[in-house]
């Protein structure tokens, strides 16, 4: 298994994970999302500290492989660096953005469910 099947893997069960909580306990989902916008400032400082590296480094394993899991991977941690860069630099707008998401818990935890499996599936 190369570097990418494994990277690939590991979001797939984060994501699948996820989408299928977000499914099943939507409740805890919703609240969770309303109070993203009460964060403490340093736990999202830390958030975008690390999301950031996280997506380059994805990124960088992933870049010049031309098979559709990893574009696939690659657009996700394109999408980190840019979570973690807006999180880092723009922390209210962040937050003004989660406010909008969060009322389509249900939507959100869709699409974590099919991108995680078809991570899963196809790495």
């Amino acid at each position: 298994m190369n570097t990418v099947s494994i990277i690939a893997q590991l979001i797939g069960w984060t994501f699948l994970t996820a989408g299928l909580g977000m499914l099943v306990s939507r409740k805890h989902y919703k609240e969770l999302f309303a109070n993203m916008g009460k964060v403490s400032p340093v736990l999202l400082f830390l958030a975008g500290f690390i999301e950031l590296p996280l997506g380059v480094a994805i990124v960088m394993l992933t870049y010049g492989i031309c098979y559709h899991v990893a574009l696939v991977t690659m657009i996700i941690g394109l999408l980190f660096i840019a979570e973690g860069f807006s999180v880092l630099v723009m922390p209210d707008r962040y937050l003004k953005l989660w406010t909008k998401i969060r009322s389509c818990s249900f939507c959100v935890g869709v699409i974590l469910l099919i991108l995680g499996a078809y991570l899963i599936i196809f790495a």
